[in-house]
C-alpha cells in the first residue's frame, strides 16, 4: 500500500512493508541500547503503514481510505512528531496514529520520559469524539514491535 498524503504542500508517503514490525513479548520492557536512534520520516511512515494494514484486516480502517497528515514537526535531530488520520469503516469514524520521539511533557512542562523508546499511538474517533486508544507500536532493541492485541494475531 502506498498513499500520497499532503500537509500544507509537503508530501510524505506511507508504505507498509510486512517485515517492518515484529512481535516479541520478551522485549516489552527493554530499553534501546547503544547510541540514540532517531527514526526518520520514511521509517515512521513504514511502521504506520503496517499498522494501517493491521487496522484494515481487523475491520477498523477503511480499505483505500484517505490518509491525511494532520501534524508533522521536525527539529535539529530530525522527525519529532507525525500525526495522521484515516477513515474508519463506519460513517463518522476516523483512526488517528501519532508518533512522538522520546519525551512527553507533564503538567508542569518538565520532560518526564527519558530517551530510549520511540512509540506510535492509535486513537479511535466517532463523530469527532475520542472513543479510546492505546500504544500501537514501540521501537525495542532496534526493531518496531506491535503492542496491540489485534496486531499479535494478524502479523
Amino acid at each position: 500500500m502506498s498513499e500520497q498524503i499532503q500537509n500544507g504542500g509537503d508530501e510524505a508517503e506511507i508504505e507498509a512493508p510486512a517485515a517492518q514490525i515484529q512481535p516479541n513479548a520478551a522485549d516489552a520492557g527493554a530499553l534501546e541500547k547503544g547510541p540514540e536512534h532517531v527514526p526518520n520520516l520514511e521509517e515512521v511512515n513504514a511502521v504506520m503503514g503496517a499498522l494501517i494494514k493491521i487496522g484494515q484486516k481487523d475491520k477498523l480502517v477503511k480499505e483505500n481510505g484517505e490518509i491525511k497528515v494532520t501534524k508533522q514537526t521536525m527539529d535539529d535531530k530530525g522527525l519529532y512528531e507525525l500525526e495522521i488520520e484515516i477513515e474508519g469503516v463506519e460513517e463518522g469514524e476516523k483512526v488517528g496514529y501519532a508518533y512522538r520521539r522520546f519525551a512527553i511533557p507533564d503538567r508542569t512542562g518538565m520532560k518526564v520520559i527519558p530517551p530510549g523508546l520511540p512509540e506510535i499511538h492509535v486513537a479511535y474517533y466517532t463523530d469527532g469524539d475520542c472513543m479510546g486508544g492505546d500504544t500501537a507500536a514501540r521501537r525495542i532493541n532496534g526493531e518496531w514491535k506491535p503492542l496491540l492485541h489485534a496486531a499479535w494475531l494478524t502479523i
